[in-house]
């Protein structure tokens, strides 16, 4: 496991006077300025050093604070309604004076440190070169912090890493202390610096500081000794102490929110030690530090910090705690992700003699010898609603292991998929934990114990919690009890753990009452192996909804339903809540196990809303609100399809919608017609319902909760319907399809969701709203006899025996919008897509990396008539013929979209038409496609009609007779206004009976002597056999001076439809610029000059721009290049429109306007109080 991110930090000036100079150097006395606040910059230049502006700033930090700290010992403090603000400008600052009291004036070498003073705030991060001047500005837009406070005088370490731990080099002679706080600071304040390479490692010695002692082997970064400062964005890396290697705390209790600690080292605390004290520590990252007691954090005699929306990640502590080591300590830590620590004992945490509150927290990916999560030495703590999961440990107790008579109390708490030699989940050693509402799953061991190993008089109390589906390679999957060890189970549920479910060694007997234990009683007659029959026990499958993709709910038949003992319950059974957070008393009589049935009837909200949240925690679960969200979508859907049936149908102008919040949601009932109750494994689907709409993408933590928010789409961070059921990672055995539209579905929709890992890999078929519907097509999406609407969703991973990985259409019209359907794949036809007898509008949409084994990689089409708007059909290949599309006796409509870089191994790489196709191709690119004859479109007894459209750079392997461009067989296509031109070998080849015709076209090489060649068709006038000058090889737009300028024919256009008032080129221009069309797809729009930033980064230096500074007819294009455009603050910028290419950045602190556009594919930056007019769009990928 790495433990260290490697990072590089440039220093951004260099320390080049000796400190006597510093000490001997007089300066003009510092003067805060009307707001009192004084300006320190590194870098400025002339002014009087006053620091009462920037422009008349003190150069460095350790001035202004030794005279605050002189003002301080004056008796002339601040107050704390009116502290002294100090502004320091990016840069690196050394601490120049001894922190020492009476001393501070003069340079003490190692015992120079930056000293708060009281009520004395430090902002740091500001940059007054770019505008970047006070606190209403944005000074955090980089990763870290431009502001640097270092303690590496000689500017000379750097440091090397193990496995586990770093190695600084040359920081013997660094600073012992960069920041030191002692005593009252009143409200002081670190915020927005770096604080790096302090190197406490003298811990036999003290300093006096403020009339306090502070140790030089303490706190390398900050040291704080009864004081309090707030520390706020702040990143604090490479300092070692012998403790505390980034903060020293002594009974403090400082506010430290938003920061970074990182890569730091100690004996004790790698990256914060707390002794005594009581610090809030929130939003904080504390990342690769190392010691060998808490990694993380080490909480010393009486510790109380309170820990919440806390990254504790990748730290290393050769014995206790990899990341967080408590000692006699009991902090609260809430909503925390503790991950991938490593040490010997807790691997995340380790308490000794401790009982700190853990809610609401992610242990993940911890490894220890004992206890990979948690390790408890006579520790109590309260852990709830905590997820212990893929922890490990080398020995025993792979998710927590409790010694010397620790007894923690678990509840609502998931321990799964850990691992260890013995002991998978937990592991007891004379330790009797409470375990309520909790879930012990999925565990595995080399030896014995899977699930729970309990040693030494170990007597477990569980009650209402399940041990389920653990695995030992010897003895006791579910549990393993040695040395007269009892636990007893109480409500719960022993369950399909293997090799068996409880194993007992020396005389260890424990109890059961009112549970379920599989292979408890053979042939009715109690197992006594297994141990005391406290009555009420019962064998039998406990029937969870769908245990393979680990849904432990419970179905409506399940044997545990209201045969659990109430007066077994040792908690509040009217308030409490399962393991989900739903009533733990649902009925009248509590369930067996972790999860309580909720017999609830949904019931939408006053706006015909369901509200569904796989997340949600508590409440009713009657989906009238997201508070009582129903936890699956499948619940929801069987409700409405059961109404459906019972001809309790919604209205077209009142439809159902059914609103989903992220997270992935599997299908859970049988597809079939009278089955649908019922789990059908395989067969199991979601199916749209007439006139109930689905909508995913929400996120109602985050307040997105309507559709006037900015939804989570195309995300596999948003709403997800998944295949995977079984939780496996296999395809090859997921649902045959997971969305089914059968049959009349009114306006039913599905809009923002992630759809993906079905697999309709059967040879049979399930009759759905009276329509058989085969599980070899659609393993996305299968429509028959339906019309859903498809918007803003993603369509990917999905595969098909047969036709239509990602979607198969038959006899339908749907409307498919704003979508992604890429990396699908069908055995035989319609990778992406495949259409019979359908009619659909696919409007911007992005079809790509689609595989269909025999015809249509992208699209398959038979007898059907599409619409192909703004869309995007790239990278998709097929075997056989049309790896973009293939058409059958079908027409679809192709505009202002994109076919490229689509191969086969056969004919027509972007599309193939057959059998009387007859393809209408208007505004589109046919570029860089691949195949054996018919590189860009392969016709046979078929005649597409092509309008302003390039065809260009595509390629046909089979010699100069392929037609890299067109190939036709028995086929008169019409081309007009089109460019053909710069395909490999031949643009154009016609063989029996076919004869293109061409009009206001460019074609390559189509005259011979400036004679029109009539081996490639019929010449209907105002051709041209010239070079398009296109911009670039892979930009297709037109140069200024291009024979394609002002050479179309209206009439052409119009006469195929189009509207030259009103539409637009591929580009999103307008379609007419002038009295005439252009030729090919895109219009040209003036000159366009390129930023090359030879000069500087200056937008306003025309020498940085090919054709000179851009103006109000002028198209600005932006390519990645070493210096990237930047708009001053006190300056405004103007084109007519601007392209930011990918890799690209514009940044902009003054004013921006853009007659037309501003396309962004790389990376755009509002700094400060910029402003712009114009319209930000977006265009489809390559066009």
């Amino acid at each position: 496991m790495k433990h260290y991110y490697q990072t590089q930090r440039h220093a951004k000036s260099m320390f080049t006077l000796l400190f006597a100079l510093w000490a001997t150097c007089t300066l003009t006395a510092q003067t805060p300025s009307t707001s009192n606040i004084l300006y320190v910059n590194k870098n400025v230049v002339g002014g009087t050093q006053t620091g009462n502006s920037w422009a008349n700033a003190i150069p460095e930090l350790a001035d202004a604070l030794k005279w605050a700290r002189t003002q301080h010992d004056a008796n002339n403090s601040w107050l704390q309604n009116d502290s002294l603000q100090i502004y320091v400008a990016k840069g690196t600052y050394k601490p120049l004076y001894n922190a020492g009291d009476g001393n501070y004036s003069v340079s003490g070498n190692r015992d120079n440190a930056f000293v708060m003073v009281k009520n004395v705030q430090l902002y740091g991060n500001f940059d007054p070169e770019n505008g970047i001047t006070d606190l209403s500005h944005q000074r955090y837009y980089s990763l870290y912090y431009e502001t640097t406070l270092s303690g590496d005088f000689n500017d000379d370490d750097y440091m090397t890493e193990t496995q586990t731990e770093p190695t600084f080099h040359n920081n013997g002679e660094n600073a012992h202390h960069v920041i030191i706080s002692t005593r009252d600071v009143g409200n002081a304040l670190i915020d927005g610096f770096n604080i790096i390479s302090g190197n406490a490692d003298d811990s036999e010695s003290y300093i006096a500081v403020n009339n306090t002692s502070v140790n030089r082997g303490f706190g390398a970064g900050i040291i704080n000794f009864s004081s309090s400062p707030s520390i706020t964005n702040v990143y604090i890396s490479r300092n070692e102490a012998v403790s505390g290697g980034g903060i020293m705390s002594f009974y403090n209790s400082s506010n430290i929110e938003n920061i970074e600690v990182m890569q730091n080292k100690s004996v004790y605390g790698g990256g914060i030690y707390n002794y005594g004290g009581s610090p809030s520590i929130t939003n904080v990252k504390i990342r690769s530090n190392s010691s060998v007691q808490g990694g993380g954090i080490y909480n010393n005699v009486n510790s109380s910090p309170s820990i919440s929306d806390t990254e504790i990640a990748y730290n290393y502590a050769a014995d206790f705690g990899g990341g967080i080591c408590n000692i006699t300590s009991s902090p609260t830590i809430i909503d925390t992700e503790i991950k991938e620590n490593e040490s010997a004992y807790g691997g995340g945490i380790y308490n000794n003699t401790s009982s700190p509150g853990i809610s609401n927290t992610v242990l993940y990916g911890n490894e220890a010898t004992y206890g990979g999560g948690i390790y408890n030495n006579g520790s109590s703590p309260s852990i709830i609603n905590v997820h212990i999961d893929y922890n490990s440990a080398s020995s025993q107790g792979g998710g927590i292991f409790n010694g010397s008579n620790s007894a923690p109390n678990i509840s609502a708490t998931s321990i799964t998929n850990n691992s260890a030699d013995n002991g998978g989940g937990i592991c007891n050693n004379s330790s009797s934990p409470t375990i309520l509402n909790s879930i012990i799953a999925h565990n595995f061991v080399n030896y014995n114990g899977g699930g729970l190993m309990n040693l030494s008089n170990s007597a477990p109390s569980i009650i209402n919690s399940n041990v389920i589906y653990n695995n030992a390679t010897y003895d006791g999957g579910g549990m393993v009890n040695y040395n007269t060890s009892a636990p007893s189970f109480k409500n719960s549920i022993i369950y399909g753990n293997a090799p068996d479910q409880a194993k007992n060694f020396d005389t260890s007997a424990p109890a059961y009452e009112a549970s379920l234990i599989q292979n408890s009683k053979p042939n009715g007659i109690w197992n006594t192996n297994l141990g005391t029959n406290s009555g009420n026990n019962i064998d039998a499958n406990p029937l969870f909804k769908n245990p393979n993709s680990r849904n432990f709910k419970l179905q409506e038949n399940s044997p545990v339903i209201n045969t659990g003992d109430n007066s077994l319950y040792t908690g509040d059974i009217l308030n409490d809540t399962d393991l989900l957070g739903s009533s733990r008393l649902s009925d009248n009589s509590i369930d067996m196990g972790a999860i309580e049935y909720q017999n609830v009837t949904p019931i939408p909200n006053i706006s015909n809303i369901l509200y569904v949240d796989k997340n949600v925690v508590g409440g009713t679960q009657a989906g009238d609100s997201w508070a009582n969200a129903i936890p699956e979508l499948s619940d929801a859907l069987k409700w409405a399809r059961t109404r459906h049936d019972a001809d309790n149908n919604w209205l077209q102008n009142d439809s159902l919608q059914i609103y989903v919040a992220q997270g992935m949601y599997v299908p859970e009932y049988h597809a079939e017609d009278g089955q649908y109750t019922y789990n059908g494994n395989r067969n199991n689907a979601f199916v749209m319902v007439k006139n109930v709409q689905l909508y995913g993408g929400f996120d109602p933590a985050n307040n997105i909760t309507d559709l006037t928010h900015l939804r989570y789409l195309h995300s596999t961070a948003g709403s997800v319907l998944s295949g995977e059921f079984q939780g496996d990672g296999y395809i090859n055995n997921n649902n045959y399809n997971i969305l089914i539209s059968s049959g009349d579905v009114g306006n039913a929709l599905i809009d923002g969701f992630y759809i993906t890992g079905g697999s309709a890999s059967g040879y049979a078929q399930v009759t759905v709203n009276n329509n058989n519907v085969n599980n070899s097509n659609g393993g996305g999406i299968y429509t028959i006899n339906a019309s859903p609407s498809i918007v803003n969703t993603e369509i990917s991973y999905n595969e098909a025996l047969n036709n239509g990985g990602g979607i198969y259409t038959n006899n339908s019209s749907s409307n498919i919008l704003n979508t992604t359907i890429e990396n699908n794949y069908a055995d035989a036809f319609g990778g992406g897509i495949y259409n019979e007898t359908s009619s659909l509008n696919i409007r911007d949409v992005k079809i790509s990396n689609n595989r269909g084994r025999q015809q249509g990689g992208g699209i398959y089409n038979e007898t059907s008539s599409l619409n192909i708007v703004n869309s995007d059909i790239s990278r998709n290949t097929a075997t056989g013929n049309g790896g973009g599309i293939f058409n059958n006796t079908s027409s679809p409509v192709i505009l202002n979209s994109v076919i490229k870089s689509n191969s086969v191994s056969a004919n027509g790489g972007g599309i193939y038409n057959q059998a009387n196709s007859v393809p209408e191709i208007i505004n589109t690119r046919i570029v860089s496609n691949t195949s054996n004859r018919g590189g860009g479109i392969f016709n046979t007894t078929s005649s597409s009609n092509i309008i302003n459209t390039t065809i260009s750079r595509n390629y046909a392997r089979g010699g100069s007779n392929a037609g890299s461009g067109i190939y036709n067989y028995e086929s008169s296509p019409t081309i007009k206004n089109s460019i053909i031109y710069g395909n490999t070998t031949s643009e154009i080849i016609n063989s029996t009976n076919s004869s293109p015709n061409f009009s206001h076209s460019i074609v390559y090489a189509s005259t011979l002597n400036g004679v029109w060649d009539t081996n490639l068709g019929i010449d209907n006038g105002n051709n041209l056999d010239a070079d398009p000058l296109f911009i670039n090889s892979l930009d297709f737009s037109l140069r200024d001076g291009s024979p394609a300028i002002d050479a179309g024919d209206n009439t052409a256009y119009t006469n195929a439809g189009g509207d030259l008032n009103n539409d637009t080129d591929l580009a999103g221009n307008t379609r007419l610029f002038g009295s005439t069309i252009d030729i090919g797809a895109f219009e040209h729009h003036g000159i366009k000059t390129y930023w090359t930033g030879n000069i500087n980064t200056d937008w306003h230096t025309a020498g940085n721009w090919t054709s000179g500074l851009p103006s109000t007819t002028t198209n600005a294009v932006i390519d990645q290049v070493t210096n990237q455009p930047l708009v001053a603050a006190t300056n405004s910028a103007e084109a007519y429109s601007i392209v930011i290419n990918p890799g690209a950045s514009l940044s902009v602190l003054g004013e921006l306007s853009f007659q037309t556009s501003l396309t962004n594919h790389g990376d755009l930056l509002f700094l400060s109080n910029a402003n712009a007019t114009g319209q930000l769009t977006e265009l489809p990928e390559g066009a």
